[in-house]
């Protein structure tokens, strides 16, 4: 039976018919045969350097050569232990750490039990969008930011722009951040803006040619873009966050929340208790008083309440840490070795 050709290797194919098709019109060698890592690199559509890593690689071992995405699936796993896994936290916990995030309130955050006025449905479009950074040590002092909202969807996300998200960072988090500080957030968009970022394959065919160009590699002119953007996988770089290098820039850390696991920033929790406090106080359910109101509701949070949040938080990580445990010790079972023996 023959071997199945996975979609990479079909480009290639068709990248290196399509050369000699029209090394067959031309009816001589496009490139010098003597050029033979060049006519490679452009019969495959791959760069010249990667053909030499590959020619050597072929020329060093008589085994069978893999992809190094195939070799690194196959690394030892590492368990740690419970003590391991308290060293780790332990190490980790020697930095401030810090927790930020961005939501919204409204003037008409009330008790269940309390008096509401009747317009409550045109209050609640006045938002005002809260962004703020704390950890164990209690909020960080000046660098609560309260404005006003001149988003008409109800999304407090479409505020929260790249440019309003690094212009608080620079003004307001990093001067007033401890030395060293671990900063904890998640992935939204504006958190997330890359510095290096690579076309897909919904840019136009113009800028994935000029990426493949600009980092020295080659491309065939006939290359459609699902070619194009499988030398573009191939080649591009880890992401590089502008967040990120403004933080390491002075000299602290920063860790990414998995995506859809808001329950592991302990912040989440200082805003539900933030917003009870205002709800307790905001009888008369004034627009013009809902700032005061949370700026005093801000001051009443201590120390004490974001320690008991912050151990929440990491019971949580260690029931999930349990649970990853007990889904690899299950599936562990369920794997199945088949050697077959055809003749």
């Amino acid at each position: 039976m023959p071997k199945r050709i996975q979609s990479s290797g079909r480009n290639i194919v068709l990248s290196v018919r399509d050369f000699c098709e029209r090394e067959k019109d031309n009816n001589a060698p496009l490139i010098p045969f003597s050029n033979v890592r060049q006519r490679v690199a452009a019969m495959t559509g791959i760069s010249e350097k990667t053909v030499s890593t590959i020619t050597k690689e072929g020329e060093s071992t008589s085994q069978k050569i893999t992809t190094p995405r195939k070799k690194r699936m196959q690394e030892k796993k590492i368990i740690l232990d419970d003590f391991d896994l308290c060293a780790v936290r332990n190490k980790i916990h020697e930095m401030p750490v810090v927790f930020l995030d961005e939501t919204y309130i409204h003037a008409s955050y009330t008790v269940n039990k309390c008096w509401q006025i009747e317009n409550e449905g045109v209050l609640k479009h006045i938002y005002r969008i809260i962004v703020h950074a704390g950890g164990e040590m209690g909020f960080i002092p000046n660098v609560l930011l309260i404005f006003k909202s001149k988003s008409k969807s109800g999304d407090y996300h479409d505020d929260m722009n790249k440019t309003n998200f690094m212009k608080w960072l620079q003004e307001k988090l990093i001067p007033n951040l401890p030395a060293n500080s671990l900063v904890v957030m998640d992935n939204a968009p504006y958190h997330t803006v890359k510095l290096n970022k690579a076309p897909t394959l919904s840019s136009t065919k113009a800028e994935m040619q000029n990426w493949i160009i600009n980092k020295g590699l080659s491309y065939l002119p006939t290359m459609v873009k699902a070619q194009l953007y499988e030398i573009i996988k191939e080649h591009k770089e880890a992401p590089i966050y502008e967040a990120d290098q403004m933080l390491q820039a002075h000299g602290h850390k920063v860790a990414r929340l998995p995506p859809y696991h808001c329950e592991l920033n302990a912040i989440e929790f200082m805003w539900s208790l933030v917003k009870r406090r205002v709800a307790s106080k905001n009888v008369g359910q004034e627009t013009n008083n809902i700032v005061n109101l949370t700026e005093e509701a801000f001051q009443t949070i201590t120390a004490e309440d974001w320690q008991k949040q912050c151990e929440h938080v990491r019971h949580i990580e260690d029931k999930l840490c349990e649970r990853d445990r007990c889904v690899d010790a299950e599936i562990d079972r369920f794997i199945i070795e088949l050697n077959f023996s055809l003749s």
